[in-house]
C-alpha cells in the first residue's frame, strides 16, 4: 500500500521569524583519547558515492540509550570506553575501559568501521567491520562479558532488537558489480566506459538464546537493492524491516523459510530473443549467439522493407521493418557470442516506435546520447514556475522562485519500506518523493526510530508505528522550524541529530564547527518582521560552538541535556541548560 506523508497543520508555523543567535556560552568539559579515536577511511576500491557515504557518515560515537548521559567510543587500540555524566557534580568522568574487541581478523582493505548498538538493557552487540560479530552482557557495567562470537560478513551494524529470548541483527555490505555483470539482455550502443552498479545488501541474522543461557544463530536472511539507504530499522515485534531507499529492496535468501523456486523461463517464442536501439541514422540489432557459432549458420536479409535474421534452425527476426531502410548499406558482424546488424535509415531523423512491426519479442535500449537530446528538444515545454491555484483564502506553501540549487529534492524516487520476513514481501510504501532526508531521531529504546524529512522549509519528525489494519500509522509528532532550509546552507554539514525530547537538533560540520538550534521561545522585547511589520512573539535561538581543535569530527551524539561531540583525539561534552 502506498501512502504520503501528510504533516499536521497545528505543528507548523507559517509565522515563523527565523533563527536569533544566542552568546550564551554553554558549559564545556572534555576528555583526551590516549590512543586516539578509531576510524577507517575507504580503499581504493570503494570509489563509489555510496561508499563515500557509508564511510564519511559514520558516526563513531555510540549513545546508550538505557542510562542517560552515556556513550561509548573505540579508541586504535580496539579498547570500547565509556564515558559519562556524575549525576551528582554534572561533570564528565574519566574515561573507562569496559571490553576490548578480540582481532579474530585483521583489518584489511575493503574492511568497514566499528559498530557497537545496545538493543536491551543487559545486551550489547559489536561489529568489528572485519567479519564478527560479539554479543555481550553488560550486567556488570564496569566490565563487559562475551556471550557470543560469531563469524559474518565484514559491514556495518544498522540495526539491532531483542524479543523475549530472539536477537535481531541488521549489516549492511556494499558490493561492486559492472555493467556487464548485471546487464544480460546485451550491449550498450556507446563507447563510453560503462559505470559500475553499487547493490546495498542487508543481512538479517536472528540469534536465540535457549534455556541455558546460550546464544546461537537460528536464522539468517539476505535482501537486496540497487541503490543507497538512509534508514534501516527493525520492527518493534521483529517480523519485518523498515528502509528508506531510492531502490525496490527484495529477499534473495532466507535459511527458516525458504524462498519460493523461480519462476520457469518463458517459452523461446516470447523471450527477448534480441535487443535493439537507434540513434538518429541508422538501428543496431544485437543477438546473442552460442561459441560455436560460424558465420555460415547466419543469415540476415533485408529486401523490400522485410527483415529477417535466422541463426542455424532458429529464426531469429522475420517481418515488415517500422521503416524504410537502405538495404544496400545494411552490415552485420559476428563476433564471439554475439551478431550485431547495422540498418541504416532511409528518413535520417525519424525514431522508430518499433523495429518489427508487431514483434514483441525484441527489447528496445534506448542510447544515453539519444535521451538527451530529446530532453533538450522539449525543455521549452517544462515551467519552472508554481501554478497558481485560484480560490478565495489559497495561499502556496512557498515560492519556488525562492529556492536555491541546494533547496531541490533529490531527484531519485525514495520511499519507505516495510518488508515483511513471514511472506518476503513490500506490505507498505510511503513515497518521499519531494521530501529530503535529514536524520534518525531516537525518541527512546523501546521504539523505532523517528526520521525527520523536510517539508518545505522546515524538518518534520515522523514516529512510525506496526501496521495494525491496511494503513501504515505514521505520526507527525515535531517539527524543527526552518530545519531544511538551514541545513541546506551548511555546505560542510557531516552530521545531524536532535535530542529525544526534539528540545534542540545539532548541525555538526566536517570540521571545527558546530550549530546548536533550540526550539521557539518568548522574545523579551519587541520584535518585529522586516518586510511585514508584524510582530513576532517567539523567535528560536541558534548556538555555534567553535571546537578549539581542527581535527575532524568523527561522531555525536544528543541527549536531553548534553551533547557529545567526537574527534580524532577529543571527547567534548557541552551542557545543553
Amino acid at each position: 500500500m502506498l501512502t504520503e506523508l501528510r504533516p499536521k497543520k497545528e505543528l507548523l508555523d507559517p509565522n515563523f521569524g527565523g533563527y536569533k543567535l544566542s552568546l550564551d556560552s554553554i558549559p564545556v568539559y572534555r576528555q583526551s583519547i590516549n590512543e586516539g579515536a578509531d576510524h577507517v577511511c575507504q580503499s581504493e576500491d570503494q570509489y563509489s558515492f555510496i561508499h563515500t557515504k557509508v564511510f564519511s557518515l559514520h558516526n563513531h560515537l555510540f549513545c546508550d540509550p538505557w542510562h542517560n548521559n552515556t556513550v561509548f567510543l573505540v579508541d586504535k587500540g580496539w579498547n570500547v570506553l565509556k564515558a559519562t555524566i556524575n549525576s551528582e557534580t554534572g561533570r564528565l568522568e574519566a574515561l573507562q575501559t569496559v571490553w576490548k574487541i578480540p582481532g579474530q581478523t585483521h583489518r584489511k582493505s575493503g574492511h568497514y568501521n566499528v559498530s557497537i548498538l545496545l538493543p536491551s538493557s543487559q545486551v550489547v552487540v559489536v561489529t568489528d567491520g572485519c567479519g564478527w560479530l560479539h554479543t555481550l552482557s553488560r550486567a556488570d557495567d564496569s566490565q563487559w562479558q562475551v556471550e557470543l562470537s560469531s563469524e559474518v560478513v565484514a559491514g556495518v551494524l544498522l540495526s539491532a532488537r531483542t524479543v523475549a529470548d530472539t536477537l535481531h541483527c541488521v549489516l549492511m555490505t556494499l558490493e561492486t558489480q559492472t555493467a556487464e555483470e548485471v546487464i544480460s539482455a546485451g550491449p550498450r550502443r556507446s563507447d563510453k566506459p560503462k559505470p559500475a552498479v553499487v547493490n546495498t545488501i542487508l543481512h538479517w541474522v536472528v540469534f536465540t538464546k535457549d534455556s541455558e543461557g546460550v546464544w546461537s544463530e537460528s536464522c539468517k536472511r539476505q535482501l537486496e537493492g540497487a541503490g543507497s539507504v538512509d534508514y534501516v530499522a527493525l520492527e518493534v515485534s521483529g517480523s519485518a524491516l523498515y528502509i528508506d531507499s531510492n531502490a525496490n529492496f527484495k529477499f534473495t535468501s532466507d535459511s527458516a523459510n525458504p524462498l519460493p523456486p523461480p519462476e520457469e523461463k518463458m517459452e523461446i517464442e516470447e523471450q527477448n530473443l534480441y535487443v535493439w536501439e537507434q540513434t538518429k541514422d541508422d538501428v543496431k540489432v544485437t543477438v546473442e549467439v552460442g561459441p560455436k557459432v560460424t558465420r555460415d549458420d547466419v543469415e540476415v536479409s533485408v529486401t523490400e522493407g522485410q527483415l529477417t535474421i535466422r541463426c542455424g534452425q532458429q529464426l531469429i527476426v522475420s517481418g515488415a521493418l517500422s521503416r524504410a531502410v537502405d538495404q544496400s548499406l545494411t552490415t552485420w558482424t559476428l563476433q564471439p557470442n554475439r551478431l550485431e546488424v547495422i540498418l541504416v535509415k532511409q528518413d535520417s531523423g525519424m525514431m522508430w516506435p518499433e523495429l518489427v512491426k508487431g514483434d514483441t519479442r525484441g527489447q528496445q535500449i534506448l542510447d544515453p546520447d539519444v535521451v538527451e537530446d530529446v530532453h533538450n528538444r522539449l525543455s521549452h515545454l517544462c515551467s519552472d514556475t508554481e501554478v497558481q491555484e485560484a480560490g478565495e483564502g489559497f495561499a502556496p506553501t512557498f515560492n519556488l522562485d525562492q529556492l536555491e540549487d541546494c533547496d531541490t529534492a533529490p531527484e531519485d524516487s525514495w520511499s519507505l519500506l516495510r518488508l515483511e520476513a513471514e511472506s518476503h514481501s513490500i506490505t507498505h510504501q510511503i513515497s518521499l518523493a519531494g521530501h529530503q532526508w535529514l536524520m534518525a531521531v531516537s525518541e527512546g529504546p523501546d521504539r523505532v526510530p523517528s526520521m525527520c524529512v523536510r517539508h518545505d522549509v522546515d524538518g518534520c519528525v515522523w514516529r512510525l508505528e506496526p501496521p495494525t489494519t491496511e494503513d501504515w500509522p505514521c505520526h507527525h509528532v515535531g517539527t524543527f522550524y526552518a530545519l531544511g532550509y538551514v541545513a541546506a546552507s551548511k555546505q560542510q554539514k557531516k552530521f545531524m541529530l536532535a535530542a529525544p525530547d526534539l528540545s534542540y537538533t545539532v548541525i555538526c560540520e566536517a570540521t571545527s564547527h558546530v550549530f546548536v538550534y533550540r526550539k521557539s521561545s518568548t522574545v523579551e522585547g519587541e520584535l518585529r518582521n522586516r518586510k511585514t511589520s508584524t510582530k513576532i512573539p517567539t523567535v528560536a535561538k541558534q548556538q555555534l560552538i567553535n571546537l578549539e581543535s581542527s581535527s575532524s569530527i568523527l561522531g555525536a551524539c544528543a541527549t536531553n541535556s548534553h551533547l557529545f561531540i567526537l574527534t580524532t583525539e577529543t571527547l567534548y561534552c557541552f551542557h545543553i541548560q
